[in-house]
C-alpha cells in the first residue's frame, strides 16, 4: 500500500440571522479539550478508523496520496433531518494525483514533513473568494482557520438572509502506511484537541446588509429608490 498523508480536521459552523449578530445574542462556542469521535484515531504508527464501507483493501485506496478525517463540534451538529448535515466522516483521494480537494481546502504534498494548505474556491455565499494558498502544514502543527460568508439571494425570493460562520482546525498528522478498519457499532476514539497550539489565521469579513462594486456603478446610471423602510428591511431598486 502506498505510504499516505493523513490530515484531520475539526469544523464548527454557525448559521446565524441577522437577529443572531448583535452583541447580545451572538453565541459563544469554545472548542472543547477532547471530543468522542466515531471517525479515526492514530495509535502505534496504525491508523485506526470507522467505516460502514472497508475499503481499505480496494486498489483506489491503495494507490490514494490522503487521508482525510473530518470530526464537527459537537455543539453543532445539525441533525440528519435538515438540509446541512454536518456529519463526521473519513475520506481519501481516488487518484494518485498529489493534490486532493475536501471540503474547502485543497491540500498538495510538498514532503514528508510539508503539506500546503489552499482554500479552492469553494463558496457558501459572498463575498467570492478565488483560490489561494492559506499557509503550509508542518507535522502536528495545527492550524485553525476562521472564515465567513452571507447567502447571496435576494429578497425577492422572500427568504431572510443568512450568515455562516465555520471555525476550522486542520493538523498534518505524517505519513502513514498501515491503516485498520473498526466496526463502527462498538468503537469510538477519545481524541484531544491542541487548541491552545494552534496558528490562527482568520480569514473573516465584515458583512454589511448591500455590497457594491464601485467600478461596475461608473458604467451605469444609477436611481436608488428606497420604497419601505423598517427597522431591519431596506428595499432597493436599481435602474441602469
Amino acid at each position: 500500500m502506498k505510504p499516505k498523508v493523513v490530515i484531520q480536521i475539526y469544523k464548527s459552523r454557525l448559521i446565524l440571522s441577522k437577529e443572531d449578530r448583535g452583541f447580545q445574542n451572538r453565541p459563544v462556542l469554545k472548542w472543547p479539550d477532547s471530543i468522542e469521535s466515531s471517525t479515526s484515531k492514530i495509535e502505534d504508527d496504525c491508523v485506526r478508523f470507522i467505516s460502514n464501507l472497508d475499503f481499505s483493501t480496494t486498489e483506489s485506496f491503495a494507490n490514494s496520496e490522503f487521508f482525510v478525517t473530518l470530526d464537527y463540534h459537537p455543539e453543532t451538529k445539525i441533525p440528519k433531518n435538515q438540509f446541512y448535515d454536518d456529519l463526521d466522516e473519513v475520506s481519501f483521494n481516488f487518484s494518485k494525483l498529489t493534490r486532493f480537494k475536501f471540503d474547502i481546502f485543497e491540500f498538495e504534498k510538498m514532503s514528508s514533513d510539508q503539506v500546503n494548505l489552499f482554500f479552492n474556491g469553494t463558496n457558501l455565499g459572498i463575498p467570492k473568494r478565488q483560490s489561494f494558498q492559506i499557509a503550509s502544514l508542518s507535522l502536528n502543527s495545527p492550524v485553525r482557520i476562521k472564515i465567513n460568508w452571507k447567502s447571496d439571494f435576494s429578497f425577492s425570493q422572500g427568504k431572510e438572509r443568512q450568515f455562516y460562520e465555520l471555525d476550522y482546525i486542520v493538523e498534518f498528522k505524517g505519513i502513514f502506511e498501515t491503516f485498520l478498519r473498526e466496526n463502527p457499532k462498538t468503537e469510538t476514539f477519545l481524541k484531544y484537541i491542541q487548541i491552545s497550539n494552534c496558528k490562527e489565521i482568520d480569514l473573516r469579513k465584515i458583512l454589511n446588509e448591500y455590497v457594491f462594486d464601485a467600478k461596475k456603478l461608473d458604467f451605469f446610471k444609477v436611481t436608488i429608490i428606497i420604497i419601505l423602510t423598517k427597522p431591519y428591511l431596506n428595499i432597493i431598486f436599481f435602474e441602469y
